[in-house]
Order: structure tokens, then C-alpha cells, then sequence
């Protein structure tokens, strides 16, 4: 093989198609097939007796014109881009920006009514897609190699807000920038998702890989703890789970997965008198309304009063305003179906289960493992939001702070949301431009 490339015919051939292909990468596995093939075809004529000169010029021929060889391998591994995601995204933000529109021209509250919502939610929308973009264009590979740099970013922004973060609600979970505040669990949670993923590229069942995912189950559930925030918690333990189910093989891994962020889990809410208190507070207004008090009652009821009193086609953009206090955020699929009607939520929820469901089917095409842990886990945070929300809007899940995503004011988490499609798409475009020697790993 290494007498053949060196012949400048062949070599010139050679690359004069790797000229043609875009993702570099790809061209040291790229000349090895054509060198192969190239190789195969000399045998074939030197059985026939033919001079090497001679059969290197027939084989070059027999393989066609270099710039069109190299053309079609381009159209075969050039970037792609998931279309359907990127359509329901653009729905999800014009349905976001009218429900904004929406709530400015409503007579609400007058805590509610001094929000420009429509301005700041173009704003964060503006914000969001330049990150969409922008992580849409990087190459999602590096991250492999920065595992432990970004776990320590998000462990470091943890203990940032736990010292110097804001309180709201009782949860210590926002640290501000100037004029901007960052929920930072969800900033954690995705940056430790995507640390997590790469750190899975060692197997779980051995000393290392086990003391890793003991390290990732463990200090987070401290710090969120300290953080007084156990809703965030659950989601990140959700998303963990959901990888090492669907990515590992050892049943004793899957098992202590299960059962320790339970545990975990069971023992914050134990230690917080606070959370344990404001969680009982809600699953005793879920599972035996008629015992808990009105107040714990009263955003279910009016959410589900609003929902059956929409008909078909809304109320209207003018209609009396609903009373409740999270119509620009938890509770926005009850305004948008109050104004707009059932057909209207109707619409959004399927549009909601297509995109989950097309970013599910993405997982089916991509062959690098890294990336489908990676999908796995942002699409785990995705679900869990859209779910909860819509199942929550309804009555069929306690009411809590999970927002609609895109859909929703959201403030910041909404340009985060838009940063993980960016990942997401990102994924996607280099699908078919990652080594066999990588996909293998």
C-alpha cells in the first residue's frame, strides 16, 4: 500500500478528490478506501499480464474523474442541517413572542402590567438565536476533551450562587450580571449533562468509571441542596438516569442508578425543612385537593376553570384577564388556550410532541457515541420541561415552577433553551463527518 501512494499519478488522483471534500477529517479514512479499491483493480489488470505504468493509468480511468468522484463524496459527508427543528423552533418563537404581544395589550394586575413583555422577550429571542447560531457552527466534538473543565465550571457556578446568588422564592438559584440574572442550576444542569456525556466514553462498571459516576450524583445533590432547589435536582438526576439506561449494558451500573439519586433525592428533601414543607405543600394540593387549603389549590383550579371555559376558539385577546399570578410564565399554555382557544392548545401540543419526536428519531442516525449521549441528555431536559408544563396545566401533575419552553417568558433559561437546540443541531450537521475510528469509541 505504501509503494502505491507513492506513485505520483495515484497520489495526484488522489488528492485532487480530497480537494473536493470539505470535512478534512474524513480524508485520512477517505484515501485508505480509495487506496484499497485502487489497489484491488492493479491486481486484477497485473493478473492479466498488464505493465504497472499501464494499469495504473487503466485503474485511474476505470475510477472515474477525480473532481466528480470528489463532488459526490462531498454531497455524501457535507454538513446537514435537521430542517423540521429547525421550522418548529421558529413556530415556538413566533408563538412566544404573541403570547408576549399578547399579555401588554391585557388588562392584568398592575405588578404584571408594568412588564414590557413582547420587548424583553424579543430581546432574550434576539439573544438566544445568536447563541443557537453560534453553537449550531462549533464543533461539538471539543467538548470530549474539556469533561472535567466544564464539570468544574459548573460546580464553581454553583458555589458562586450559593454565596453570593439571590433569593427568590426561597430558592438560592440566580446570580446576576449587570442588569441580567441566570438561573444557575440550569446552567449547572446542562453543563454537567454535557461533562457527564463525555466522561461516559469510559465504562462505568470499572473502579474509575464508578467513582465518576459517583462524583457526578453526589456533589450536585450538595450543592443543590445548599441551593435550597430540589425540582432541579430532579430533573438533573432524571437526565442521568436516562443516559446510563439507554448507554450502559451492566445491570449492577443501571441499578445503582436508579436506586442512589433516589436516595440522594429523599434525603435533601428530608434535610430541608423548607423544600420538604413547600413539596408536601403541593403533592397534598395534588393527590388530595379536597384537604388541602384553597391556596394550594387555587393556580390548578383557575388553570383548568381557564382551559374549559375557552371553547374551540378563545375568549380573545380582550377578554376579562385570567387571575393568575404565572400567566407570563408556568402557567402560559392555560392563557394562550383561554385567548385562543382549544384548537389553538391543541395545535401546540403536537407541535410540542413532533419536536421531541424528531429530535428522538435523530438519535436513530448518529454514530458517534459521545453525540448520542449527548442528544440523549439535552433531549431529557427538553422533555422533562414540555411534559410537565402541558401534564401540569391540565391537572395531571403538581403544580410547580417548570415553564413552557420557548413558549414561556422565561426570562434567561429561554436563551439557554435556544442554546441547546444549537447543540442539538450541531449534533445533526456533522453527523456524516466523523471517522469510522471515532464512531467506534
Amino acid at each position: 500500500m505504501n509503494q502505491l501512494t507513492n506513485h505520483e499519478k495515484i497520489n495526484t488522483y488522489i488528492n485532487e478528490v480530497c480537494s473536493q471534500i470539505k470535512a478534512r477529517e474524513l480524508h485520512a479514512e477517505i484515501r485508505l478506501e480509495l487506496e484499497s479499491h485502487l489497489q484491488d483493480i492493479l491486481d486484477d489488470y497485473a493478473a492479466q499480464g498488464m505493465n504497472e505504468e499501464d494499469a495504473i493509468q487503466k485503474a485511474l480511468e476505470q475510477m472515474g474523474n477525480s473532481t466528480t468522484v470528489g463532488q459526490q463524496l462531498h454531497q455524501v459527508h457535507k454538513p446537514k442541517t435537521e430542517w423540521s427543528i429547525v421550522a418548529a423552533i421558529l413556530i415556538f418563537v413566533a408563538l412566544g413572542l404573541l403570547a408576549m404581544l399578547s399579555l401588554d395589550s391585557a388588562n392584568l394586575s398592575v405588578s404584571l402590567s408594568q412588564v414590557h413583555f413582547f420587548e424583553h422577550k424579543a430581546f432574550y429571542t434576539g439573544s438566544g438565536l445568536i447563541l443557537m447560531i453560534g453553537l449550531y457552527f462549533l464543533d461539538y466534538r471539543k467538548f470530549v476533551k474539556l469533561s472535567w473543565p466544564i464539570s468544574t465550571l459548573a460546580v464553581t457556578l454553583m458555589l458562586a450562587v450559593i454565596f453570593y446568588g439571590a433569593q427568590l422564592n426561597g430558592q438560592q438559584k440566580w446570580l446576576g450580571f449587570g442588569a441580567f440574572y441566570f438561573d444557575i442550576t440550569m446552567v449547572s444542569t446542562i453543563l454537567l449533562i454535557i461533562a457527564f456525556a463525555a466522561m461516559m466514553s469510559n465504562k462505568l462498571d470499572t473502579i474509575k468509571g464508578f467513582g465518576t459516576l459517583f462524583l457526578f450524583l453526589t456533589i450536585p445533590a450538595l450543592l443543590f441542596f445548599t441551593a435550597h432547589t430540589s425540582i432541579p435536582l430532579a430533573l438533573y438526576y432524571f437526565t442521568i438516569i436516562l443516559m446510563v439506561t439507554f448507554g450502559q449494558r451492566s445491570w449492577k451500573v443501571t441499578s445503582f442508578t436508579l436506586v442512589y439519586p433516589a436516595l440522594m433525592l429523599a434525603l435533601v428533601l428530608l434535610a430541608n425543612v423548607d423544600q420538604r414543607e413547600f413539596t408536601l405543600y403541593r403533592l397534598k394540593a395534588f393527590f388530595t385537593p379536597s384537604m388541602a387549603s384553597q391556596d394550594a389549590r387555587y393556580a390548578t383550579e383557575h388553570s383548568m376553570q381557564a382551559i374549559q371555559s375557552a371553547g374551540w376558539w378563545g375568549q380573545g385577546l380582550h377578554a376579562e384577564p385570567l387571575e393568575l399570578a404565572s400567566l407570563h410564565n408556568e402557567l402560559i399554555l392555560s392563557y394562550l388556550v383561554y385567548s385562543f382557544g382549544w384548537m389553538f392548545g391543541i395545535t401546540l401540543v403536537l407541535l410540542s410532541f413532533y419536536f421531541l419526536r424528531r429530535i428522538s428519531l435523530m438519535l436513530k442516525q448518529l454514530a458517534d457515541p459521545f453525540a448520542k449521549r449527548l442528544v440523549l441528555g439535552l433531549l431529557g431536559i427538553l422533555t422533562v420541561h414540555f411534559m410537565w408544563n402541558i401534564l401540569m396545566t391540565i391537572g395531571l401533575m403538581p403544580m410547580t415552577s417548570v415553564t413552557l419552553p420557548f413558549v414561556s417568558y422565561s426570562g434567561t433559561n429561554y436563551v439557554l433553551e435556544l442554546g441547546i437546540v444549537g447543540l442539538l443541531l450541531s449534533v445533526y450537521r456533522r453527523k456524516n463527518m466523523i471517522p469510522r475510528q471515532v464512531t467506534a469509541g
